[in-house]
C-alpha cells in the first residue's frame, strides 16, 4: 500500500523510484500496489509511477481523468495492461474467477476458546519481553502482593482495540488493562 506520505520530497503513491525499480523490478514483487485511502492526488504521476489501483474508487484523481491521460499520451496504455494485469492476477489469487467461491471449513467462530487461544498465541509471539536488569525499572518485583500499581488514563477501562476506518473490527472480546491486572485469566481465557 502507497501511503499517504512524502519520502524525499515525492508522495509515495507518485514514488517510481520505490513503487517501480525496487518494489517491483529489484524485490520482483508481481501483487497490487494500492494507494491508502484518498492518499492519490494526481492521475500521470501516479500512474506511471507503479500505483496499480487508487482507493477509494469513487472521486479519485484517476476515472475519466486516468482515460483522458491515456488518450493525451501522457500514460502509455502497456502502463495501464501491466496495471490490469497486476489487478487481475490478484482475483486470480484469491479465487474471484472460480465458478463457485470455496470457504475454508472448520474454522472455529470468532468468539470460540479456540480462537481467543489462538489470538492470544499470536498477540504473545509479537511481543518483546522487557527484563528489569539490577532492579533498574519501577517493577513490583519478587511476588509482592502488598505492593500497589496506578493505572492512569481512559485507556486502562475503555480500551482503544483497533485502528479506524480499514481497521475497524467489532471485536467479540475485549479485556481491558484494569481487568487483567485484576483477572488475569481473563485475559489468557
Amino acid at each position: 500500500m502507497a501511503s499517504y506520505n512524502q519520502i524525499n520530497g515525492l508522495t509515495a503513491t507518485e514514488h517510481t523510484r520505490l513503487l517501480t525499480d525496487i518494489l517491483k523490478t529489484e524485490w520482483r514483487y508481481d501483487g497490487v500496489v494500492v494507494s491508502d485511502w484518498f492518499a492519490t492526488t494526481s492521475t500521470a504521476a501516479s500512474a506511471n509511477s507503479g500505483l496499480d489501483l487508487v482507493m477509494p474508487e469513487q472521486n479519485n484523481p484517476w476515472g475519466p481523468a486516468l482515460v483522458d491521460a491515456v488518450m493525451a499520451g501522457e500514460v502509455a496504455e502497456a502502463t495501464i495492461d501491466e496495471h490490469l494485469r497486476r489487478v487481475l492476477r490478484l482475483a486470480d489469487r484469491v479465487g474471484a474467477f472460480q465458478q463457485k467461491r470455496v470457504w475454508p471449513s472448520g474454522l472455529p467462530s470468532p468468539d470460540s476458546d479456540s480462537r481467543r487461544r489462538q489470538l492470544r498465541d499470536l498477540a504473545a509471539g509479537g511481543m518483546t519481553v522487557l527484563v528489569n536488569r539490577n532492579n533498574i525499572l519501577p517493577l513490583v518485583m519478587g511476588g509482592d502482593t502488598t505492593a500497589r500499581i496506578a493505572v492512569i488514563g481512559r485507556h486502562a477501562l475503555d480500551p482503544l482495540a483497533q485502528g479506524g476506518g480499514s481497521a475497524k473490527v467489532r471485536s467479540p472480546h475485549v479485556v481491558t488493562l484494569a481487568d487483567a491486572m485484576v483477572r488475569p485469566s481473563a485475559a489468557i481465557r
